[in-house]
């Protein structure tokens, strides 16, 4: 019977082995193979110059050390660390099952037989109805992988891993970012105060001027009003510059980890606004799509899902297992250690499940559906990073003609400002024009100020969504 049992499993298992295995669905989605806009292709360098060192050339020592502090304190970032190290152990516990396993145990249990069965307990000499049993032994099990469920699992399992990986890079680069824009918003804030001490100064002078002029009759206490009242919306935006820079100052000293009690010495720390470059490399669509992360895991949760796919689809299929079983059973600890209490097994089991209520269709059914969510959030991952590039060109593109515009308006009114000048050293004009023509000059350096502010926040936002990694300083 034993020889018979053990052929019989042989046959099924040669015979089921040949049954063909079931395709497995597609490993991701293709990326879409488009070109950016004219917008877009209007800021490429065409030197070959590389968007990181447009990044180097734009960021400075100062954001750098910020940027690096942030990236070794954050909470978050060591939250998902944590969780690659899960998605690493998870998949080992999944490949663990098809290896051999091996287990050791021991029992004692006490057993009372039937007087009245077939043998009779007590009345057969050496059949006792009452007995204690003791027995120690191992139990191994190996379950045979013949329709590549290991392979599938792993390549989920390194799936998974990846997911978290690039999630991670993506919470750094993301950090970075954060830090970046608050620094620029200290810097330009910073900048703007500066100016708007230099408006101050004019306009103080201006109202200086226009009392002299009302007291030798040349003018009116209005024109003095209206003077004061200039100056006082100019101190009017002190706060608003003031809060500016306070707010940034803040958030740089939390994120970075240093604390608050820092925010006075990141704040004295002399700086200038960064120059964004006026070109710089920008990589093709696809090339700029494979560095985001939130692609990148996209990709990566649809292979989890379609790896979810190929299992299901072997549910139907049957599971074939090796098994053995050796130890000692006697029913006297003195005899335990007797080689006639050994006892073992060997042998093979197969498990098919032919009825199951729709149980493994109806899995089948959902991972599929699960498929197809995965591949409709990786095309809206896609349709988002490209969004945010082209809106963050758009941006760039109108923050930099407000920034030329600015600078020729600066250069129209500096050649009034310097005509005023020379009439005035010919006789002919007077200093309250000066003044005058000085104030236009400030006022357009105070709103070139926030144009090129705008324009360093758009150009951290395509380095953001087109090429992350530049980000992250070098070590």
């Amino acid at each position: 019977m034993r020889h018979l049992f053990l052929a019989a499993s042989l046959i099924a298992l040669s015979g089921c082995a040949s049954l063909q295995k079931p395709d497995r669905a597609p490993d991701r989605l293709a990326t879409p193979m488009t070109e950016w806009s004219p917008y877009m292709q209007a800021l490429a360098a065409r030197d070959g110059a590389s968007a990181p060192s447009a990044w180097d050339a734009f960021s400075d020592a100062p954001l750098d050390a910020l940027i690096r502090d942030a990236l070794a304190s954050d909470p978050d970032l060591t939250a998902a660390r944590e969780r690659i190290a899960e998605a690493r152990a998870l998949g080992r516990a999944d490949l663990a099952r098809f290896w051999p396993q091996l287990s050791v145990g021991s029992s004692v249990q006490g057993q009372r037989a039937s007087e009245n069965s077939v043998i009779p307990a007590g009345r057969v000499p050496g059949f006792e109805a009452e007995n204690m049993v003791y027995d120690v032994g191992f139990d191994a099990s190996w379950e045979l992988d013949l329709w590549d469920r290991k392979e599938l699992t792993g390549e989920s399992s390194e799936a998974r891993i990846l997911a978290a990986q690039v999630r991670e890079r993506g919470s750094r680069a993301a950090l970075a970012a954060e830090i970046a824009r608050s620094y620029v918003q200290m810097r330009g804030a910073q900048a703007g105060l500066a100016q708007l001490e230099n408006i101050r100064a004019v306009q103080s002078r201006l109202v200086d001027r226009t009392a002299i002029r009302r007291d030798a009759g040349e003018a009116s206490d209005l024109d003095v009003e209206r003077a004061r009242a200039r100056l006082a919306a100019y101190d009017a935006l002190r706060p608003l510059y003031d809060g500016e820079v306070r707010r940034a100052v803040l958030q740089l000293a939390v994120l970075s980890g240093r604390g608050a009690e820092s925010a006075a010495s990141i704040a004295e720390r002399s700086g200038d606004l960064p120059t964004v470059p006026d070109r710089f490399a920008i990589e093709s669509v696809a090339a700029a799509l494979a560095t985001r992360a939130d692609i990148r895991a996209a990709e990566a949760d649809y292979v989890v899902a379609a790896r979810r796919v190929d299992l299901a689809a072997l549910a139907d299929r049957p599971v074939f297992s090796l098994f053995g079983a050796a130890g000692v059973e006697s029913v006297s600890l003195d005899d335990l250690l007797d080689p006639e209490s050994l006892v073992g097994a060997i042998g093979a089991l197969a498990d098919w499940t032919l009825l199951d209520g729709g149980a493994n269709e109806a899995e089948l059914d959902a991972q599929t559906a699960r498929l197809r969510q995965a591949g409709a959030a990786y095309r809206s991952a896609v349709r988002d990073a490209l969004l945010d590039a082209e809106r963050a060109a758009v941006d760039l593109l109108a923050a930099r003609e407000r920034t030329d515009t600015q600078i020729a308006l600066i250069q129209r009114r500096a050649r009034v400002a310097d005509m005023e000048r020379r009439r005035f050293d010919a006789g002919e004009g007077t200093l309250l024009r000066i003044d005058e023509a000085r104030l236009e000059v400030a006022e357009a350096r105070l709103n070139l100020m926030e144009a090129r502010t705008d324009q360093a926040l758009e150009f951290i936002a395509i380095i953001k969504a087109a090429a992350p990694a530049s980000l992250i300083p070098k070590a």
